[in-house]
């Protein structure tokens, strides 16, 4: 549903103009889309609207919704709203400042980064973690396990993510390229799993799902082959019993 939203927002970019990231905020997830097995299926729509300041006129956000429509309950059919939130485009010259506040925020995140390595000394295997998350009632698909390299310790992980090659299991190997595939950004949300489980009980499993997302910067240039791999980190923490808190970063690896 993000990579939706950010596919129907690209397509409203200036032309000309490159765009270097996109940023989302306020994402509220409010239900799960459940595919029938059976013809007809599901109708989709991701809904974009520009977002105005009252007087002043419309901003650099849209607002978008994704829904569906059960094609088969005939006049009863009614549109249920899955995930909402609110969208922008960066453009590479939009702000003469954007250079140095990334170089600040890449300087942050490096130490943070190097602070999680020193306290991640417990390794969790891809098959540890997927077993695990079978056992709450996750269970991931093929190409929804690229999470490798797991590390974890005192609220944070260290991890690697694999980029799936989704191609090959798609009709004559044919594929649209996205900003961003649903696989590479299930994986990296996976990763708050362990964060938040080091450290409990090992019979103590939750099943945790996301459904607010406060802010996501996604770059417009990520590396697409299979062959490339990615490297982050996970802070998680409990609110309480039953809600919980994540910050996610993920680059390149060098």
């Amino acid at each position: 549903m993000i990579c939706a939203a950010i596919e129907g927002v690209k397509q409203c970019a200036v032309p000309g103009k490159t765009i270097k990231s996109f940023d989302l905020r306020d994402i509220a997830i409010r239900r799960a889309m459940v595919i029938p097995a059976s013809d007809p299926g599901l109708e989709v729509f991701t809904k974009l609207r520009p977002q105005r300041r009252g007087t002043r006129g419309s901003s650099n956000w849209y607002d978008f919704s994704f829904e569906s429509l059960e094609v088969s309950h005939g006049p009863k059919r009614r549109y249920n709203e899955h995930c909402s939130g609110q969208i922008s485009i960066i453009y590479d010259d939009d702000n003469p400042a954007s250079v140095s506040e990334y170089t600040a925020t890449y300087a942050a995140d490096k130490a943070v980064f190097e602070h999680a390595e020193g306290v991640c000394t417990r390794a969790v295997s891809a098959e540890e973690h997927y077993a695990a998350t079978a056992r709450i009632g996750l269970i991931y698909g093929p190409c929804f396990q690229g999470l490798r390299a797991v590390k974890t310790g005192d609220g944070y992980a260290t991890f690697e993510i694999e980029v799936s090659d989704t191609k090959k299991t798609m009709p004559a190997h044919f594929e649209f390229p996205f900003v961003i595939y649903p696989t590479f950004l299930d994986s990296a949300m996976q990763s708050a799993y362990q964060a938040l489980t080091h450290g409990r009980h090992e019979g103590e499993g939750e099943t945790i799902v996301p459904t607010e997302f406060k802010f996501m910067r996604v770059s417009n240039n990520l590396p697409k082959a299979s062959s490339e791999a990615f490297s982050g980190f996970v802070k998680s923490a409990w609110i309480s019993q039953k809600s919980c808190a994540a910050t996610i970063k993920v680059a390149r690896k060098d």
